[in-house]
């Protein structure tokens, strides 16, 4: 016993002399100030960290992973190597930002900069063509007026499932066909209309628009990613999530300024570092409103490079609506698969008709003003 209590010891002691805690600061080279959440990672699995508020940051390295990847938005990257210099200095990169360059604390800033930068090459309708496969599943539930979280099967009061595809070509043809439709054992089409309607596609226009508690009527809010922001939105990087080495991904809340004057949207937007593509996305109207509605969104990165929306969420809460004391919510999930973009798709493929559903004519949609009518 007392050898195998031995052997234990010397291996604990072994692991203990080759990792090693190594404590540094990350100085900005100009003002030598702290620069906050600045991105450490090693060549060993799930071996990183990020610096606080002040540039410190606190890393165990073993041997052979002294070498250290050091990279933060705005800020040239360099390879560290853990040894007795524990201050490190980071040059601005001027030119990151182009004509978006703030010379802020809040590392946020610049992030958000970088996506709007880049929202021509992540906006999915930027893509030449696409087409997917969907499948809506729209769920009308209970809840209790004293705003019960419960969201169990037992609360539905209604399930259509509906299957069908959809085409894109730039600028502005789509069409989405709907093939199959189920509702709680009815043949009932009416939802399986609805969904595609209620649901926002993406988070890259300027203006998110949904539809209001009459047909003719739009709901317009103004995007935290949409130019001149900054004067409208507060940012604040809250995570960082090392993935592997030299890759991340940034967790930002925004919100709507003070004494700002314009409808806005809070909530969470993941970012990712490599390419500032949205990863997941959180968001509902700052403040509350009779027909208020929560999205959440999550994008997959597809072979080619592109990101791509795999999982859609709008739920749609209805306060002036009640049945038997309990006020009632739709919850729209979409899932989409087979996703093909920049493929041929020619022009006479498409109608005048944007959604179409087996068994009838089909839908009408102006894009711009939100107007539709079944034909």
């Amino acid at each position: 016993m007392k050898f195998y209590c031995s052997i234990i010891f010397l291996f604990l002691f072994a692991e203990n002399i080759l990792a090693q805690v190594y404590k540094g600061k990350i100085l900005d080279k100009k003002t030598g100030i702290g620069i906050p959440f600045v991105t450490i990672a090693t060549k060993c699995k799930n071996t990183g960290t990020t610096t606080n508020e002040n540039g410190e940051f606190s890393l165990k390295v073993k041997e052979g992973c002294k070498d250290m990847i050091i990279s933060c938005i705005g800020y040239e990257s360099i390879i560290h190597t853990a040894g007795n210099e524990n201050t490190i200095y980071l040059t601005e990169n001027e030119s990151q930002l182009n004509e978006f360059t703030f010379h802020a604390k809040n590392p946020a800033v610049k992030i958000i900069s970088n996506v709007i930068i880049n929202k021509p090459n992540n906006d999915p309708e930027q893509n030449v063509s696409f087409k997917y496969d969907v499948y809506h599943k729209t769920r009308i539930i209970k809840e209790s007026s004293k705003g019960s979280k419960d969201n169990t099967s037992d609360n539905d009061l209604y399930i259509n499932e509906s299957f069908g595809n959809r085409k894109f070509l730039n600028p502005n043809l789509t069409k989405e066909i709907i093939i199959g439709s189920k509702t709680s054992g009815t043949k009932s089409t009416l939802f399986s209309s609805l969904s595609p309607l209620l649901q926002q596609f993406s988070f890259y226009k300027d203006i998110i628009t949904f539809q209001g508690r009459r047909l003719q009527e739009q709901m317009e809010f103004i995007n935290p990613l949409a130019s001149g922001t900054f004067g409208r939105y507060y940012f604040n990087i809250v995570d960082t999530t090392i993935n592997f080495v030299g890759d991340s991904t940034f967790a930002i809340e925004f919100e709507p300024k003070n004494n700002t004057n314009f409808k806005g949207m809070k909530g969470v937007l993941y970012i990712h570092s490599g390419d500032y593509a949205l990863q997941y996305v959180e968001a509902e109207p700052a403040e509350k409103q009779l027909l208020h509605f929560k999205i959440t969104q999550e994008y997959e990165l597809l072979e080619g490079k592109k990101w791509f929306p795999k999982k859609l969420n709008t739920i749609w809460y209805m306060a002036e609506f009640s049945l038997k004391g309990q006020h009632i919510k739709f919850d729209i999930t979409s899932y989409l698969s087979n996703i093909q973009i920049n493929i041929p798709i020619a022009s006479t493929e498409f109608d005048e008709f944007a959604l179409k559903i087996n068994g009838s004519t089909g839908f009408s949609v102006d894009n711009h003003l939100g107007h539709h009518e079944r034909t």
